[in-house]
């Protein structure tokens, strides 16, 4: 498919619109980092490009044009979505790709072939989690784990950029997608000032083992049985709709009893933004507890969630093994690093005690936050783009 120009008034000429097609791998139906991360390219490329988001989220109570711009803040006006079926897709993969000036994949595990004029491929993570659930579906895992690294190594050169979330990421990528993908860092864009304002929204967020609230509400508990007094703490998102993560929601709730703390399992984006507004000091564990070189998926790849808290005025204290957290904090620099719970709570003490400490570093880890913000993302993405499909234009408002 080759380049078009428009005639405008007065004479001027500038690119006819890029056809993009923006994949969403993951099939489930819970927003994340990656879903913010689609509505901040989708809605900038939309201003002068037609743009689809391709995803697998079953139309029944799937994936909407509304719910992501409330969960993301992003206005998506022009943008459509496209469902395609997954089991489709694994037997007629390039029906995917096929048909755009533009494909840009955001994928965990094996990514599909790229069939457009130019294909981007966005490393999530190299995803291989295949052990949960019954003996059947860890079966049928096996199958398509197979069919799928097949299809990929027939096809890893089909992607003109690459590029990883997180250096953790990175250096993960060749181990496990092949040593032919040698991608380059792309931190995502984390929210700014300029979000719009969303109606309340609830969405599925990170109350799962996972995310270790249960350890860190035992150090909090710790704290004050310690004498901290005066202090609040509070976890926003919602728990799997599952049996494990019912269950979970319980510990977390019977762990929370008699301390002052705000469990909010169907936290609104609005909500999140105020509750982020009023804190001083924002804990991350993702990892803690974990065996990491075998199984590497359980850090945090790169975490929104941290630059956004930073960008808040709060001062992160994030578990300092492998993933994004360790990357964008800068030990007692713009916030701390913990190992062991007995330092989570000893650096936390010290923000609570010295109001100097924690404004010195809350004011460094906004002037941080702001080198990982929307803007540059773009800038950064466009600039990688440029030689390849000038006529995609520069990305910025």
């Amino acid at each position: 498919m080759g380049a078009a120009v428009r005639r405008e008034r007065g004479g001027a000429t500038r690119p006819a619109p890029v056809n993009v097609g923006i994949y969403n791998q993951p099939s489930g139906t819970g927003l994340g980092g990656a879903s913010y991360t689609i509505a901040v390219l989708a809605g900038a490329l939309a201003r002068r490009h037609r743009v689809e988001i391709v995803h697998h989220a079953a139309p029944a109570g799937g994936l909407t044009v509304p719910r992501l711009e409330a969960f993301s803040g992003v206005g998506l006006d022009g943008v459509r979505l496209r469902y395609v079926d997954r089991t489709r897709t694994r037997l007629r993969p390039a029906e995917l790709s096929r048909g755009y000036d533009l494909f840009i994949a955001l994928a965990y595990g094996w990514p599909p072939p790229g069939h457009a004029r130019v294909n981007v491929l966005r490393v999530l993570f190299p995803l291989r989690d295949r052990d949960g659930g019954p003996r059947w579906r860890r079966g049928v895992r096996r199958i398509e784990d197979a069919l799928d690294r097949v299809r990929w190594r027939a096809s890893p050169r089909t992607y003109q950029v690459v590029v990883a979330n997180s250096d953790y990421t990175r250096e993960w990528t060749p181990s496990m997608l092949g040593p032919v993908l040698r991608s380059a860092l792309l931190a995502p864009g984390a929210a700014g000032g300029a979000e719009r304002e969303a109606a309340p929204h609830p969405e599925r967020g990170p109350i799962q083992p996972g995310k270790k609230q249960a350890e860190m509400l035992a150090a909090y508990r710790a704290l004050a049985a310690d004498g901290a007094r005066g202090w609040r703490y509070a976890s926003g998102g919602s728990a799997e709709r599952s049996g494990r993560g019912v269950r979970y929601l319980r510990v977390i709730r019977a762990l929370a009893e008699g301390l002052d703390v705000d469990v909010r399992p169907d936290v609104d984006r609005p909500t999140l933004r105020r509750l982020r507004g009023e804190a001083s000091i924002f804990w991350h564990a993702a990892g803690f507890g974990e065996d990491l070189e075998r199984d590497p998926n359980r850090a945090e790849h790169f975490g929104i969630v941290t630059v956004e808290a930073m960008a808040a005025g709060c001062v992160p204290v994030v578990f300092d093994a492998g993933g994004g957290p360790r990357e964008i904090v800068e030990h007692e620099r713009t916030g701390f690093r913990w190992r062991t719970l007995e330092e989570l709570c000893r650096y936390t003490r010290l923000l609570m005690t010295d109001e100097r400490v924690r404004s010195r570093l809350a004011a460094a880890g906004q002037a941080r936050a702001r080198t990982f913000g929307r803007d540059a993302f773009l800038a950064g993405f466009a600039g990688r783009l440029a030689p390849l499909l000038p006529e995609l234009g520069s990305l910025a408002p």
